[in-house]
Parts: C-alpha cells; structure tokens; sequence
C-alpha cells in the first residue's frame, strides 16, 4: 500500500457528553491498496478521527466510485463518524474540505467527475479528455425531470 495524497483538513467534532462542537485539524491519507490481490482498493482516510476507522472508498475493482469521489455534497458536509452517546465522538468534514481534497485527486488521477449543478448528486466519473482532471457540472436526469413538470 502506497499514499498517494495526504495532508491537513478541518472538521466539526462533537463531543460525546458535552455536545460541545469544535473545529479541529487532522490529517487525511488517500491511500492506495491496487496491487493487493485480495481488496485492490483506493480510499480516503481520516488519521485521528474517533474511531481511527473514519474512511471513504474511492476506487475499486469496478473503478471510481463516484458516491465516494463526491461524499458530502449534498448534504455540505461527509458525516464521518455518526458518534455515540456517552461514548464516541461525532466528526463531520465540510463540504468545502471534501471538495478541496477531492478535486486534487481528481486532477492526479486525470479523472472528470461530473456532478449536478442544482442538488450536488455525483452522476458519472470519465478519464478526462485534457491533461488535467477534476470536476464538471451538469443536471442530473432528476432535476432535470423536475424542470421540465415545472416549465409545463
């Protein structure tokens, strides 16, 4: 297993009695298990977080998962740990964190990610045509349905 991609990143974290939130800085690793025989996988990983099992799939056997590559969109933030009481914390990312790491992977791996304009929903991920990757906007076939009942 190699790592690919690491750094800071900023969550919320609630305390499990005081339910105290905080911002806190931890550390992310997207690492990469390719070569393994038994889960060729790539994942984000936070370091630090409650349980020390905070993490996203990003690639797998399959290919790209486009529900990791835009986790927390919708929402505005990636729930990584649902906490418990008396127990263990919650950690949320915020969306703008999960969209500054992602789109640095993304534009490593050369891949497109495309996501709707209007509800943030992953649709597809494509190599990308030019030398650089990242994100395009579109709508998605649901929004898309909506529009068109609504304009009738």
């Amino acid at each position: 297993m190699k790592i690919v991609q690491s750094g800071p990143i900023i969550a919320w974290r609630k305390h499990h009695t005081t339910e105290k939130v905080t911002e806190t800085e931890l550390r992310y690793e997207i690492r990469d298990n390719s070569e393994s025989m038994q889960q060729p996988w790539v994942y984000f990983q936070l370091i630090g977080g409650p349980t020390g099992y905070e993490s996203l799939l990003l690639k797998d056997e399959k290919g790209f998962n486009v529900r990791g590559l835009t986790c927390g969109f919708q929402r505005g933030f990636w729930s990584a740990c649902a906490g418990t009481a008396g127990s263990w914390d919650a950690l949320r990312v915020p969306k703008s964190e999960m969209e500054r790491v992602l789109l640095e992977y993304a534009k490593d791996m050369r891949i497109l990610v495309v996501v709707c304009s209007r509800c943030d929903e992953g649709i597809e991920v494509k190599v990308a045509v030019r030398p650089e990757g990242g994100y395009s906007h579109t709508i998605c076939p649901t929004c898309a349905k909506k529009q068109k009942e609504k304009s009738a």
